[in-house]
């Protein structure tokens, strides 16, 4: 047992086999599991949970929560209206994040054209921002968030 081979030609078909009647093959076999199990640790974990909004002067940034979509940033000076609604229209994912909790990204939105969009899905209200370029949705993720990010748009 001592001279086995960890991997064995199969008898029936072409190629090799893994031999568990060998240490050696035990150890290729756990090591191909915890290569596994890293990959969906780390797979799961990294999946974007929050988004966060910053004011700094005039400048407003919506910091993105994920690696592939960037943060988003404006001049406050440059919205030219700006109100809550308590529905979020369709929308339809050009570029970004689309999971069941988040959207951020570049997005068609309904009767808006297209936009920027940073929201929690289920956390009305959300706040709709038009600009020079376009529209931006946002929310905080509960209502006492949004309606502070809202006070803080607008100057209260």
């Amino acid at each position: 047992m001592q001279n086995e081979k960890i991997f064995k030609k199969k008898r029936i078909g072409w190629g090799y086999t893994l031999n568990l009647r060998t240490k050696g093959g035990w150890f290729v076999l756990l090591g191909m599991l915890i290569v596994v199990a890293a990959f969906l640790f780390f797979t799961f974990w990294s999946i974007p949970n929050e988004m966060d909004f910053e004011i700094n002067g005039t400048q407003a940034t919506i910091l993105s929560p994920s690696f592939t979509v960037r943060s988003f940033t404006f001049d406050t000076s440059d919205i030219i209206s700006i109100y809550m609604r308590e529905d979020m229209p369709s929308t339809s994912r050009r570029f970004g994040l689309g999971s069941r909790r988040l959207l951020a990204g570049r997005f068609d939105i309904e009767g808006y054209d297209r936009g920027h969009v940073y929201i929690h899905r289920n956390a009305p209200p959300f706040i709709a921002i038009q600009l020079p370029d376009g529209w931006v949705f946002v929310n905080g993720g509960s209502r006492e968030a949004t309606e502070g990010i809202f006070a803080q748009l607008v100057g209260e």
